[in-house]
């Protein structure tokens, strides 16, 4: 009995692993359109990517503000750079945190997008986050979204 058990535990976090870089590879190209978007002023392109059950308590109106208010206060976005990268699957949702550092026209900020995959639907954007302070966003902020 315990021989059969190996394979199939085997073979069930193989699947885990394998379902967990795609959601980590489909995530970071929405990354890359988000900041191509918000390059360009495109904050109603951005939403669109925004999960739907999100969007019933933080409307499409609100995010529009969030990233408005966000180059009013650092500038025009410049650049980004994705340096990190952190896959979790609970009761079947995948969580996909993606952080970046930004390069702004007034300061640089640290910024982290968060993407839930659930079943076999695509990942939609969850949660964004920046900070303009000097600190990337740590573990502690990171937690409330669990």
């Amino acid at each position: 009995m315990k021989m059969r058990l190996l394979p199939l535990f085997a073979s069930f976090a193989l699947l885990t692993l394998l379902v967990g870089c795609q959601a980590a590879s489909d995530s970071k190209e929405l990354g890359t359109r988000f900041y191509e978007d918000l390059k360009a002023g495109k904050y109603a392109d951005i939403t669109s990517l925004v999960d739907p059950e999100v969007l019933q308590t933080s409307p499409a109106a609100q995010w529009e503000n969030v990233l408005r208010t966000r180059e009013a206060q650092v500038g025009k976005l410049n650049d980004w750079n994705n340096n990190g990268i952190k896959t979790q699957t609970k009761n079947g949702v995948n969580l996909t945190r993606l952080r970046y550092t930004v390069d702004n026209a007034g300061k640089k900020t640290h910024e982290l997008l968060t993407f839930r995959q659930r079943g076999d639907g695509a990942p939609r954007l969850y949660n964004y986050m920046y900070n303009e302070n000097s600190a990337p966003i740590d573990e502690a902020y990171e937690q409330e979204l669990n």
